[in-house]
């Protein structure tokens, strides 16, 4: 909830983040999925949440239930408990038992009347759900349909950031490093291109770098970013 709160401050509506992802509803572990329903479900209805959320202004929604039944309960006693109006913000919690879920659930979506991302999302979800255009996650710089629906990735383009230290990011000036980042620095667009190109002389140095977003090495049984990788190139 500190890590929402400091989005909230800075002025996010939306926030999509996963409940459920394939690995782990599809571990084999005995009476694992059932505790992994009974505490999701007990987290997310807990009276004294759904009383904190209510009392900042914010929205619990879960979405996905179709495909897991199991959680139809908890997405009805959501459903009851806020009711869609403005929120300062909401929070929309997915559930995908497998990678193609995303996508089988997608098609029927596909053959209705739609013209815009905007059309598809309402077909689908029942709800005008922004697409994402800022995405944050963890560890590798891999994207799946668990953690991301398809559906809801800006079609026009989703700036993705990932963490390396582990836990949530609850720490304000990184919060604000990655919203000034997204906000104004990657805002490098412009209709006339024409002095453009001549523009990467005065950046020589930097451009004549090997650096490739991405790689990484090896610590124990974690990947990290190699920031050295350039140096490692020279030697």
């Amino acid at each position: 909830m500190t890590c929402f709160g400091l989005f909230a401050k800075y002025g996010v509506q939306h926030i999509i983040t996963h409940a459920i992802v394939p690995t782990q509803w599809e571990e084999v572990t005995p009476g694992y999925r059932e505790k992994l329903i009974q505490w999701i479900t007990g987290i997310l209805s807990d009276p004294a949440t759904i009383s904190e959320y209510k009392r900042r202004g914010w929205r619990e929604s879960f979405i996905g239930a179709n495909t897991i039944p199991e959680f139809e309960k908890l997405q009805k006693t959501l459903s009851q408990e806020f009711p869609q109006k403005d929120y300062l913000l909401t929070i929309y919690y997915t559930a995908t038992p497998s990678y193609n879920t995303p996508w089988t659930n997608l098609t029927p979506s596909l053959k209705t009347d739609w013209e815009t991302q905007d059309d598809l999302i309402y077909t689908q979800y029942k709800e005008a759900i922004p697409p994402i255009k800022l995405y944050i996650g963890y560890g590798k710089p891999v994207m799946s349909s668990a953690v991301c629906p398809p559906l809801l990735a800006a079609f026009d383009g989703m700036h993705s950031y990932w963490l390396q230290k582990p836990g949530f990011l609850t720490d304000e000036r990184s919060v604000l490093s990655v919203l000034y980042d997204y906000a104004h620095t990657r805002k490098t667009w412009i209709s006339d291109k024409s002095e453009r190109t001549e523009q990467v002389l005065n950046y020589r140095d930097e451009m004549l770098q090997d650096n490739i977003l991405g790689i990484g090495k090896r610590l124990g049984p974690f990947w990290y970013p190699d920031n050295n990788q350039g140096k490692n190139h020279d030697q």
